[in-house]
């Protein structure tokens, strides 16, 4: 029995079953984690861009998918506070699936209040729409858009 094994056994009987997990796999070699990684911009003169294809930084890792997927969340919510997302195209269907009277209902549940993207289009970083927002309604305003700077990559290591 190797020591990952051994390691996977007294965690289990000292009650940390995520533990145990991770050095199971560790000694089958199949660990798996999971890297919140952000996407890099730039600004091309008109608009910001954002990179083509999944590049960018890693930030943090996980060994639970939920729990990288939350922090992705997190932080695609503090970026939204920070940058207005009607900078990052030209045309609404570049950072949505939803159409513009869809988009505008389901941001103004969020928000509470009426909402009318060509009235806030214009809005400039310093007068950020989403800056007064909760962290809740922003991981839910977020999720309206396909523009997302954090996403989570699995990879695995071990053996």
């Amino acid at each position: 029995m190797d020591d990952f094994r051994v390691c996977s056994d007294l965690c289990e009987e000292n009650g940390f079953m995520k533990q145990a997990e991770l050095m199971r796999a560790l000694a089958r070699g199949k660990a798996r984690a999971f890297v919140v990684v952000e996407r890099g911009y730039e600004y091309n003169d008109e608009i910001y861009s954002m990179h083509e294809g999944l590049n960018g930084t890693p930030q943090t890792v996980f060994l639970d998918r939920e729990e990288a997927r939350r922090e992705a969340d997190r932080r695609n919510a503090r970026a939204f506070r920070d940058h207005n997302p009607f900078s990052f195209c030209y045309d609404i269907g570049e950072i949505t699936d939803l159409k513009v009277p869809e988009l505008n209902r389901k941001i103004g549940q969020v928000l509470g209040r009426e909402f009318d993207i060509d009235q806030e289009r214009g809005a400039d970083y310093d007068d950020a729409i989403f800056k007064g927002a909760t962290d809740e309604q922003l991981i839910q305003f977020s999720k309206l858009f396909t523009l997302q700077f954090f996403y989570v990559v699995e990879t695995q290591f071990g053996g």
